[in-house]
């Protein structure tokens, strides 16, 4: 008869999977904008880093995306603004292994 032989490898490595983020909310009441935001760190097998925290990005329309929070371990944006002004914002997630998501699709937020 044959005989079968079997060799199984066990790789650990670090977390290479990028974290996601997304937003949970926006609201705009009188002069104040509000942005709530959320992330998750896929679960691996093992080595999970888990989430470090978040970059959140605001700018107006056409102008250059500016750094609001970065690394950040706050979940929400709470601003007044003057009368008729629009921003857009986005967010990404950190894990602890460094790895980065992608930005969010930008959300658009006018005061009236």
């Amino acid at each position: 008869g044959r005989t079968w032989k079997w060799t199984v490898i066990f790789i650990t490595g670090r977390d290479r999977t990028a974290p996601r983020a997304s937003f949970t909310s926006t609201d705009v009441a009188d002069d104040t904008i509000t942005v709530r935001w959320s992330g998750s760190d896929p679960r691996l097998v093992t080595g999970t880093a888990g989430l470090r925290g978040y970059d959140l990005d605001r700018r107006t329309p056409d102008g250059e995306w500016k750094r609001v929070f970065n690394a950040t371990t706050r979940r929400s944006y709470v601003r007044t603004h003057s009368p008729g002004m629009t921003f857009e914002f986005r967010v990404r997630a950190r894990d602890k292994a460094g790895n980065i998501g992608k930005w969010t699709e930008p959300v658009t937020l006018t005061v009236p």
